[in-house]
């Protein structure tokens, strides 16, 4: 979720959509992840029920998602910070 986010917010994106069933909305609101909104109301597909739920992708929500999992700094690095990490090397296929 957390590259989710980061990749949605480089990107501009504001607000990220995911359709879920009610264990997935369960363990979001555990991890400090909640969806702060739903679109339409839960239904029936197939065996499961689902839902379509609204997650802003701004900093404060993933940096609860971070300290919640444990996991600090980026998940997703751009160009600067490979190259900060582990060099300017030259990948070739």
């Amino acid at each position: 979720m957390i590259g989710a986010f980061e990749y949605a917010r480089a990107a501009g994106v504001g607000e990220a959509g995911a359709v879920i069933d009610p264990i997935m909305n369960r363990v979001l609101k555990r991890s400090c992840n909640a969806p702060y909104d739903y679109l339409g109301k839960a239904t029936p597909v197939g065996k499961v029920t689902a839902i379509a739920a609204l997650m802003d992708c701004i900093e404060a929500r993933i940096s609860t998602v971070r300290n919640f999992a444990g996991i600090t700094g980026l998940v997703i690095l751009n160009e600067e910070h490979v190259i900060a990490q582990y060099g300017d090397t030259k990948i070739t296929m």
